[in-house]
């Protein structure tokens, strides 16, 4: 594994996370003006589950980078099966909460994964890492 590629998985986590705070902060703003304390809260969590599903990704890759690549695999799964359980169990148990507006919690976590999506492929790319690796057989 080259150098560039054991770095990629810190760089996309902080392509993807500074991003998503910006646009967490300013719908976090907007939902203050608009529906008070609840849209506030609202958003701060909405941006707080994007951060907490698509980081704790980019860490287990982190962490298993060095693995065969169906260790690699069986984590990703893995890792996506636990983090759908706590987003359903998330949406179940406050399914009819009034601690925080569930309008402003969507908006912030529709346009977080936006944006950590679009950061981390910028991050990817910028990474310029190749896709195939050239060997030393002359």
């Amino acid at each position: 594994m080259t150098a560039k590629a054991s770095a990629a998985p810190a760089a996309m986590l902080r392509g993807g996370a500074l991003p998503t705070l910006v646009v967490g902060a300013a719908v976090a703003v907007a939902a203050a003006v608009a529906a008070g304390y609840a849209g506030l809260v609202g958003a701060v969590v909405g941006t707080a589950l994007v951060v907490a599903f698509f980081g704790s990704g980019l860490l287990i890759a982190r962490a298993t980078a060095r693995s065969s690549p169906a260790g690699v695999f069986v984590a990703a799964t893995s890792t996506y099966v636990i983090k759908i359980t706590f987003l359903a169990l998330f949406l179940v148990v406050f399914r009819g909460t009034t601690l925080f507006d569930r309008r402003w919690l969507a908006a912030a976590a529709l346009a977080g994964a936006g944006s950590w999506l679009a950061g981390e492929v910028r991050a990817f790319t910028r990474l310029r890492i190749p896709s195939v690796e050239p060997t030393d057989s002359g």
